[in-house]
């Protein structure tokens, strides 16, 4: 499959039939579109004074809001502050007494040991005990050492 391309004679003729047919503006157009848009531009704001203004109105709309949850929120603080402290009554009678005892009352209530009494209780190994035991920790730990290092069973041998 060839195509045939135009000789650059012919795409001339076609570019020229073309342009041809194309409708002409009037000729005083081109003044009053500039003329409407240098008038009309005036009129128009700033963009950035119109980002300025919308961010501005944006943030005090924010901030009443944020205003507005804050009063809101103290409020409904305070309400249960005081039903809380108007029920009080009521929830003590289920509760029972709601005084708390100082440190006083807590410390007389509980008996504490004295040192002496402590230490009766506790048995405390004489210096033979310790020394025996040390001794009986010392002895196994040789036999251990002896067994990790096959003494004992090759001096049982000779």
């Amino acid at each position: 499959m060839s195509f045939d391309y135009l000789t650059d004679e012919e795409l001339d003729n076609l570019i020229r039939e073309c342009e041809s047919d194309l409708v002409q503006a009037p000729s005083g157009l081109l003044d009053k579109v500039l003329n409407k848009v240098e008038g009309s531009h005036a009129s128009i704001p700033n963009i950035t004074d119109i980002r300025t203004a919308n961010s501005r109105e944006r943030k005090i709309k924010e901030y009443n809001r944020f205003k507005w949850q804050v009063i809101g929120s103290l409020v409904a603080s305070f309400a249960l502050f005081l039903t809380l402290h108007a029920l009080m009554p009521v929830i003590s009678s289920y509760i029972g007494d709601p005084k708390m005892p100082s440190k006083a009352e807590v410390l007389a209530s509980c008996e504490i040991p004295t040192k002496e009494e402590v230490l009766s209780k506790q048995q405390v190994p004489s210096k033979l005990d310790v020394i025996s035991n040390k001794k009986d920790i010392l002895l196994k730990a040789d036999i251990l050492q002896k067994i990790n290092n096959n003494k004992l069973f090759k001096e049982d041998e000779k």
